[in-house]
Protein backbone atom coordinates (compact mmCIF):
# COMPACT_ATOMS: atom_id res chain seq x y z
CA UNK A 1 0.00 0.00 0.00
CA UNK A 2 1.87 3.34 1.15
CA UNK A 3 5.02 3.81 3.67
CA UNK A 4 4.20 5.56 7.13
CA UNK A 5 5.59 8.87 7.06
CA UNK A 6 4.91 9.09 3.63
CA UNK A 7 4.17 13.04 2.94
CA UNK A 8 0.83 13.68 0.85
CA UNK A 9 1.44 17.26 -1.14
CA UNK A 10 -0.39 19.28 -3.39
CA UNK A 11 -0.07 19.05 -7.25
CA UNK A 12 1.46 22.37 -6.73
CA UNK A 13 3.91 20.74 -3.48
CA UNK A 14 2.00 22.29 -0.51
CA UNK A 15 1.90 19.68 2.34
CA UNK A 16 -1.29 17.99 3.01
CA UNK A 17 -0.22 15.37 5.62
CA UNK A 18 1.44 12.68 6.53
CA UNK A 19 0.60 8.68 6.33
CA UNK A 20 0.69 7.68 9.74
CA UNK A 21 -0.74 4.61 10.18
CA UNK A 22 -1.11 1.79 6.99
CA UNK A 23 -2.48 -1.51 6.24
CA UNK A 24 -4.64 -3.97 3.76
CA UNK A 25 -7.53 -2.19 4.56
CA UNK A 26 -5.98 1.25 3.68
CA UNK A 27 -4.15 4.11 5.16
CA UNK A 28 -5.05 7.12 7.46
CA UNK A 29 -2.80 10.50 7.39
CA UNK A 30 -2.73 13.67 9.90
CA UNK A 31 -3.22 16.62 8.36
CA UNK A 32 -1.37 20.09 9.65
CA UNK A 33 -4.34 20.97 11.27
CA UNK A 34 -4.51 17.77 13.30
CA UNK A 35 -7.48 16.65 11.60
CA UNK A 36 -7.42 12.67 10.36
CA UNK A 37 -7.76 11.68 6.98
CA UNK A 38 -9.00 7.80 6.25
CA UNK A 39 -8.38 6.71 2.75
CA UNK A 40 -9.61 3.11 2.10
CA UNK A 41 -7.93 0.47 -0.43
CA UNK A 42 -11.59 -0.25 -1.67
CA UNK A 43 -11.59 3.53 -2.91
CA UNK A 44 -7.93 3.60 -4.10
CA UNK A 45 -9.29 0.15 -6.28
CA UNK A 46 -12.24 1.73 -7.63
CA UNK A 47 -10.24 4.63 -8.76
CA UNK A 48 -7.89 1.90 -10.22
CA UNK A 49 -10.32 0.78 -12.23
CA UNK A 50 -12.07 3.57 -13.51
CA UNK A 51 -8.33 4.64 -14.96
CA UNK A 52 -7.71 1.33 -16.35
CA UNK A 53 -11.04 2.06 -18.28
CA UNK A 54 -9.90 5.01 -19.90
CA UNK A 55 -11.65 7.18 -17.47
CA UNK A 56 -9.76 10.65 -17.22
CA UNK A 57 -10.70 11.44 -13.67
CA UNK A 58 -11.05 15.44 -13.09
CA UNK A 59 -8.95 17.67 -10.61
CA UNK A 60 -11.81 17.99 -7.59
CA UNK A 61 -14.50 16.75 -8.58
CA UNK A 62 -17.25 14.01 -6.57
CA UNK A 63 -17.44 10.86 -8.40
CA UNK A 64 -20.37 11.77 -10.35
CA UNK A 65 -18.88 14.64 -11.72
CA UNK A 66 -15.75 12.64 -12.84
CA UNK A 67 -13.57 13.24 -10.11
CA UNK A 68 -12.35 11.49 -7.02
CA UNK A 69 -13.55 13.64 -4.18
CA UNK A 70 -14.58 17.12 -4.18
CA UNK A 71 -12.09 17.19 -0.93
CA UNK A 72 -8.37 17.69 -2.41
CA UNK A 73 -7.24 15.59 1.04
CA UNK A 74 -9.51 12.78 -0.19
CA UNK A 75 -8.45 13.01 -3.68
CA UNK A 76 -4.26 13.84 -2.91
CA UNK A 77 -4.57 10.45 -0.69
CA UNK A 78 -6.25 8.44 -3.47
CA UNK A 79 -3.58 9.40 -5.96
CA UNK A 80 -0.79 9.13 -3.30
CA UNK A 81 -2.09 5.15 -2.52
CA UNK A 82 -1.60 4.97 -6.29
CA UNK A 83 1.76 5.83 -6.47
CA UNK A 84 3.26 6.07 -9.91
CA UNK A 85 0.34 3.97 -11.93
CA UNK A 86 -1.05 7.61 -11.83
CA UNK A 87 -0.20 11.07 -13.88
CA UNK A 88 -1.12 14.45 -13.51
CA UNK A 89 -2.07 16.09 -16.80
CA UNK A 90 -3.97 19.33 -17.86
CA UNK A 91 -7.12 17.51 -18.17
CA UNK A 92 -6.92 15.35 -15.51
CA UNK A 93 -5.83 12.34 -13.41
CA UNK A 94 -4.92 9.46 -16.46
CA UNK A 95 -3.07 5.91 -16.06
CA UNK A 96 0.83 6.72 -16.35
Amino acid sequence: MIDINTEITSRHGKLIGVVTRSDSKGFIFIRPTGKTIRITASKIKKTLLRLQQGETLRYQANPGDGGISYTVAIERGVIAGLGDQVKATPGGYVLA
